[in-house]
């Protein structure tokens, strides 16, 4: 039913992991993104790849989902460099997160079972990939207006 709350244990975990992330907390958002890992498994982390990326989508369109892939960059936190996908700047795991969100904006399941497939199969570096997906999506809500990726369009 829409509006009604989920209250699965892996939805819980995810957003404990992104309210950590968003207050600057980065091990206490790994920390719960290891939790949904060990006690929800690859389902659960699925699950939240997928709040993420539809939170991230939610902030960047203010709730107008539109279905089709928007353009990625890539702010460099440090410098406030701007950088495009490809770029050697960026690395591996937030390209894969820019990538995986682009797919789930897009509603390209293919490409998103694509980029699933290619999560590494080491725990230390699945960790990473995961990470970078919630920790994507803090720095986007901290950094941009809601909404920016329709700043100067028609509606």
């Amino acid at each position: 039913m829409a509006g009604m709350t989920d209250h699965r244990k892996e939805v819980r975990l995810a957003q404990a992991a992104l309210a950590s992330a968003l207050s600057g907390k980065r091990e206490a958002s790994h920390r719960y993104v290891q939790r949904i890992s060990d006690e929800c498994g690859g389902e659960g982390l699925h699950t939240a790849l997928i709040a993420w990326s539809d939170t991230f989508v939610d902030h960047a369109t203010d709730g107008t989902m539109a279905r089709a892939a928007p353009k990625m960059s890539f702010i460099r936190t440090d410098t406030g460099q701007l950088d495009r996908p490809g770029s050697a700047a960026v690395p591996a795991h937030v390209q894969w997160a820019g990538r995986l969100v682009r797919a789930r904006a897009a509603m390209d399941e293919q490409e998103w079972q694509q980029l699933i497939g290619d999560l590494p199969v080491d725990g230390f570096e699945l960790a990473r990939y995961v990470c970078a997906v919630v920790e994507c999506v803090a720095l986007t809500i901290n950094g941009l207006p809601r909404g920016y990726a329709r700043m100067g369009r028609e509606t």
